[in-house]
């Protein structure tokens, strides 16, 4: 307590002193806040600019490349426009060049020429002989395709003018030909798209001034302020400086139409087209200048009230925080961080000291205790066994992967040992964990949970199922309904039968137990254990008594040993036990059942 009050004079000192420098100061800070404060606010700018841009570059490159592709495996597939391409009529094909183009928003139209015949069919008009179009455009960019150096046929989006009815029309014309087989052009068919829709993908933010698209010759082929379409954008840029202030390569500051602006630009493989953000520098520099008269007034108000309430309040507020943050430490064994935020270490303190106790509930239900104190929704809910198949969970190479486990179940999840952990787990769960399941991690699923009291059983169902595919290489998830079927039948069928052999075998041997069974056949002993209970009927200890009792039966009747000696010859040492064991299985003494069954034919043994 003494600390934190003494603490608390520092801090009234220093705010004391902060308060009359910050006086002296405030001209200074204001000319280096007012720098930083430009750098940063065209940073974000830039930020905002060039996130938009990606998006708007991604959305219309994509729109492009689709429109480009379905126009031109239109062209290359059609029946309908095939027969038109051979020269045979076609009914209605301007009917049907109308429907395709009412269903594809960004085409106003589209134009099918038969150049020999010098016919069009424009899908926005009747059918015309080429000197009647009402598109004068369409005669000039024939006469373009026949040049050597096509400029239509080098640019894949080619920008124009058409004037319909006195009314102008800006274009983005996509051009497809065939030629005979001289090598002359016969049918094109232009497919024209209205820049205007185009210039609407491009509008990201208010602030952002606009955007344009300009393509390899310098044309600008869209422009979401509908000002400069088909205009040479070099034409527009003049007074160009490369530094804009930050470190970035994509960003210049130039005058672009009499305004200075920051440009930034992001260029295409595709179609080799070059995407600009044009922002007004006017309004970042008024921005700027705004931000810095608040900040003055606000530095020098929140100063002054900052000290004021420090002095009063810090004392009253701070140390109960301080004092939990140590009770909180003391309770979960931790080192209280004061230069973190006190409250993230409060809750992440309390999230450990929640997540332990709930991993201990479940760790006890798990094994068959009262699993009342569980809140969970038992809809759709099943337990999961997981294990790395060769490494243990606090190895170096498995670390990550544990955390991702554990927080992908938390807070139902706990430590079974150190190889395995278990959960309660959704399907959701469960599924993420599939689609993530790359590290090599072995994973058994129960049946479905249909109540609280069924836990215990299912966790079972699921260490057996881990254990299974522990021995199976080719096999990371197995669900425990698969066990009871097929090729698992098989398997646990073949397991039953190196059981029975391997304690046939040795079952004289004293020391046999399960864990010897399960070191000399390569399994678990929770496997092993499942494997008796399920196919044997009966536990291991069960089972080898069986086995004991058979033979000690046989040599009572076939045999004149005592009932010492066999008992050593059946693996149990204690005769006493041997007495008590066999009359309370067999309902008679060893000597009584010697002479109810007793053969004319008996084997001495030495």
């Amino acid at each position: 307590m003494k600390k934190v009050f003494t603490n608390s004079k520092v801090q009234r000192g220093i705010i004391i002193s902060y308060i009359f420098t910050g006086l002296i100061l405030t001209g200074i800070l204001s000319a280096t806040y007012s720098y930083l404060l430009t750098n940063r606010i065209i940073s974000s700018r830039y930020n905002q600019a060039n996130s938009a841009l990606q998006v708007a570059t991604s959305t219309t490159t994509l729109m492009l490349e689709e429109v480009y592709a379905r126009y031109f495996q239109f062209y290359q597939t059609d029946p309908q426009l095939s027969l038109y391409k051979e020269g045979q009529e076609v009914i209605n094909l301007q009917s049907y060049l109308s429907n395709l183009v009412f269903n594809d928003i960004l085409v106003d139209s589209i134009v099918l020429i038969d150049v020999p015949n010098q016919t069009m069919i424009d899908s926005s008009s009747r059918n015309v002989v080429l000197s009647e179009s009402l598109d004068f455009g369409i005669s000039e960019m024939l006469n373009d395709l026949t040049l050597p150096n096509s400029a239509i046929r080098n640019l894949i989006f080619y920008p124009r003018t058409a004037v319909y009815d006195q009314q102008e029309k800006e274009y983005l014309t996509l051009t497809f030909t065939s030629s005979t087989a001289e090598g002359t052009l016969n049918k094109v068919m232009f497919v024209n798209l209205d820049e205007h829709l185009l210039s609407k993908l491009l509008y990201f933010e208010q602030n952002a001034n606009y955007m344009l698209i300009v393509n390899r010759n310098g044309r600008i082929i869209s422009d979401s302020s509908n000002q400069n379409f088909n205009n040479r954008y070099f034409d527009l840029e003049k007074n160009v400086h490369r530094n804009v202030g930050i470190d970035v390569e994509n960003a210049y500051i130039a005058d672009i139409g009499g305004v200075k602006s920051i440009v930034t630009y992001q260029q295409t493989a595709k179609f080799n087209l070059t995407f600009f953000s044009i922002s007004n520098y006017q309004q970042i520099t008024h921005e700027v200048t705004k931000s810095n008269l608040t900040v003055m007034i606000l530095f020098a108000f929140f100063l002054a009230l900052t000290a004021i309430l420090s002095m009063v309040l810090s004392k009253k507020i701070y140390l109960p925080i301080h004092r939990l943050v140590h009770q909180v430490a003391q309770i979960n064994d931790m080192n209280p961080d004061f230069q973190a935020d006190e409250f993230e270490f409060i809750h992440k303190a309390l999230n450990d000291i929640n997540q332990r106790k709930v991993s201990e509930e479940l760790r006890n239900v798990f094994n068959g205790k009262s699993s009342e104190t569980l809140n969970i929704d038992w809809t759709d809910v099943q337990v999961i066994v997981l294990q790395p198949r060769l490494v243990k969970l606090n190895q170096v190479e498995n670390v990550k992967a544990s955390e991702y486990i554990w927080k992908l179940f938390k807070p139902n999840i706990t430590l079974i040992d150190e190889f395995s952990v278990g959960a309660i787990a959704t399907t959701e769960q469960i599924n993420a964990f599939l689609h993530w399941n790359h590290h090599a991690w072995i994973a058994g699923i129960s049946h479905q949970v249909d109540k609280s009291d069924h836990l215990s059983k299912c966790f079972r169902q699921a260490k057996v199922a881990c254990e299974f595919a522990l021995t199976k290489e080719e096999v990371q998830v197995q669900y425990y309904s698969n066990i009871i079927t097929s090729e698992a039948t098989d398997a646990r069928l073949q397991i039953k039968s190196q059981l029975h052999s391997y304690i046939s075998r040795n079952f004289q041997n004293p020391q046999l137990s399960i864990e010897t069974l399960a070191q000399e056949l390569g399994y678990s002993i929770g496997y092993l254990r499942q494997i008796f209970k399920e196919e044997m009927g009966v536990p291991y200890n069960e089972y080898l008594i069986q086995v004991r009792m058979e033979e000690a039966k046989r040599l009572l009747k076939e045999t004149d040993l005592s009932a010492k000696d066999i008992a050593d010859r059946i693996g149990i040492s204690d005769s006493r036990y041997f007495y008590t064991i066999f009359k309370s299985r067999i309902g008679l003494t060893a000597q009584e059942y010697r002479r109810e069954n007793r053969e004319d034919t008996v084997v001495t043994s030495e």
